[in-house]
């Protein structure tokens, strides 16, 4: 999923997202 984030604009919130799961 690490590099899904990167690869996406909205790292901040996929990254956000990844904390709350």
């Amino acid at each position: 999923m690490l590099t899904f984030t990167s690869s996406k604009p909205s790292k901040t919130i996929m990254s956000r997202q990844l904390k709350n799961t």
